[in-house]
């Protein structure tokens, strides 16, 4: 009897749940002028809870506008004193940034900014590239 319990329990599939929040963060970059307008939102089980949205007067080019997006999200986030949560971006070159120890010296700022924010969470953050 004890064996068979353990067969269907092996037979059941296991399914990762996502988690109940997330934030969504996206950058607009405007090559002539070096300004990029941020915004992110913040669901929980995909209701909206916060949003923001606001000008950087100063960003050299569109990944470094996603950079400063993200991490603006990620201490706004970290102000509700919430300490899971995944993170999902359409800038997929970000995402490869943050998820390895590859050296990108003009981005290196930003990419040390957002991992020190992510020490803050209780788990560290998930980053997933998203088509928003």
């Amino acid at each position: 009897m004890e064996e068979e319990l353990q067969t269907e329990e092996q037979a059941q599939p296991h399914t990762s749940c996502p988690p109940l929040w997330s934030c969504q963060t996206d950058a607009s970059w405007i090559n002539k002028d070096e300004r990029a307008g941020l915004g992110f939102v913040v669901m929980n089980a995909g209701n909206p809870m916060l949003y923001g949205a606001r000008e950087l007067t100063r960003a050299t080019s569109s990944l470094h506008a996603e950079a400063e997006g993200l991490i603006w999200a990620m201490q706004e986030v970290l102000k509700t004193r919430n300490r899971s949560i995944q993170f999902e971006l359409d800038c997929e070159q970000l995402v490869k940034l943050i998820q390895s120890e590859e050296d990108w010296p003009s981005m290196a700022a930003e990419i040390d900014e957002s991992k020190l924010c992510c020490w803050h969470f209780w788990k560290y953050p998930s980053f997933i590239f998203q088509d928003l």
